[in-house]
């Protein structure tokens, strides 16, 4: 068994956990770094991330750009409308 970092977080009924599997052997059986699991939905995200130092250049695909403009397109919306991602559920 393995011991990792997990944090949580709660509001109300709502839990999420994030779980640092960098470096762990985990990583290398997922290929990923962070896990969020949302315990209310059992659902989780599986998060690879590089970070890069101010020497090295990150290449972004178009399908990437693509959707990185649509991402501040809706954050350009939801400011304007004053939407603050609120769950109706």
């Amino acid at each position: 068994m393995y011991e990792h970092h997990v944090r949580t977080f709660a509001y109300g009924q709502r839990k999420i956990e994030i779980t640092n599997i960098n470096a762990d052997p985990l990583e290398g059986l997922f290929g990923v770094d962070l896990i969020y699991y949302h315990e209310q939905a059992q659902s989780m995200i599986m998060v690879q991330y590089k970070r890069l130092d101010d020497t090295r250049r990150a290449y972004a695909d178009k399908p990437f750009r693509s959707q990185r403009r649509r991402v501040l397109r809706a954050n350009d919306l939801s400011r304007t409308t004053g939407y603050r991602g609120t769950d109706a559920r």
